[in-house]
């Protein structure tokens, strides 16, 4: 069987990575996997491995998959047709990404939550589930050989947030908690790895959002938190990552969330908020209740996704607070955390699956 991938799999961003991921598993897995690129805006991240393969003919093939917005999958009469999508929210029958979605002969997710939405929305196809990855042996390439260091993280407790700044990643609360919790005086810190829209102005916002948290929580003397933004080296990003110790990502929602993938890779505790698609993805993770509320975002979001008459999940900053104390206070094995990631979200596991789901597309023929 031969697959087209159409995705916008360099372009560097949480739906690129994912579908990057993809195409590298389906290939190492033995699959003909034919890569036809689409963007998003962002910059491009190269890639030899599927840089290569897209040199290959897309002729003869037998299923196309298209990772992209629903509002772009087209339907062709001579090849199977395979939707990915990613959601964050409770529902999106307001969206009418529904309708797209079932133009398609099946929808393929990687959460059980975006599967349980996906069929509360209105979803009428067959919809499958299959397993997100990430590149293990580059994580262990790195932890041999840090490339990047950051002096105030040295002998302290690090907890961490990496992904972009926005309104669904919630990093108010996570704010909140850290202050509330800790004492200046305590060994611990906060740090954050950004992305999105201008470093340096994004950088500002979060040191702006942090202080005007401090003042209105009257914490004159609060601890300074640690940020950096823009684009880094995976190597170097990664070895940022390895000086921490929790990564805490207190999102209204998340499909899965690469981060946490590569952060229990390294052996970073986690932290995250409950009713998302993270649960599949944090095995020896600590999920903090949360309670549902209309999405509110500002800035430049889809306009049709996340608007007042959807919702979504809100931590609770309490039970965040005892969950990072928890954390701080009893440092869980590293071994077992890496162990337990590494058998769910690895290429040989995903691999598998999407052999299992496109041999069902054969025998369905």
């Amino acid at each position: 069987m031969k697959v087209l991938y159409v995705g916008n799999y360099l372009d560097g961003t949480g739906w690129g990575n994912a579908a990057l991921n993809n195409i590298i598993a389906m290939h190492r897995a033995g699959i003909d996997v034919v890569p036809r690129r689409i963007s998003y805006g962002s910059s491009i991240v190269p890639n030899p491995e599927v840089q290569e393969l897209e040199k290959k003919s897309a002729k003869n093939c037998d299923v196309c998959i298209q990772h992209c917005l629903p509002k772009d999958y087209f339907n062709s009469p001579q090849l199977k047709t395979i939707g990915i999508y990613h959601v964050e929210c409770d529902n999106f029958k307001h969206s009418l990404w529904q309708s797209y979605i079932n133009t398609m002969d099946e929808a393929w997710v990687c959460s059980n939550h975006t599967k349980s939405t996906s069929l509360i929305s209105g979803v009428k196809i067959p919809i499958k589930s299959f397993r997100a990855s990430i590149d293990f042996d580059a994580i262990d390439k790195v932890e041999q050989r840090p490339t990047m260091r950051i002096k105030e993280l040295k002998d302290s407790y690090n907890f961490c947030f990496f992904g972009e700044f926005n309104d669904r990643k919630n990093l108010s609360a996570l704010i909140k908690a850290f202050h509330l919790e800790f004492a200046p005086e305590e060994n611990v810190n906060l740090f954050f790895k950004i992305s999105g829209g201008d470093s340096e102005q994004s950088l500002k916002n979060l040191y702006r959002m942090n202080d005007e948290i401090c003042a209105s929580l009257k914490l004159h003397h609060a601890k300074k938190i640690r940020g950096l933004a823009g684009y880094l080296r995976y190597e170097d990003y990664l070895s940022l990552m390895s000086q921490c110790h929790c990564m805490v990502i207190p999102s209204y929602g998340e499909d899965p969330c690469i981060p946490i993938i590569e952060a229990q890779a390294i052996g970073l505790r986690i932290i995250y908020t409950s009713f998302a698609g993270m649960s599949c993805y944090a095995p020896t993770g600590m999920p903090v209740p949360s309670r549902q509320v209309p999405c509110v975002t500002r800035g430049a979001t889809l306009p049709e996704l996340y608007t007042g008459r959807d919702t979504w999940n809100e931590i609770e900053i309490s039970c965040l607070r005892n969950r990072m104390r928890l954390a701080y206070q009893n440092n869980a094995t590293k071994d077992f955390i890496k162990k337990s990631i590494r058998s769910l979200c690895s290429y040989e596991v995903a691999g598998k699956i999407f052999k299992e789901l496109l041999c069902r597309q054969s025998e369905n023929a």
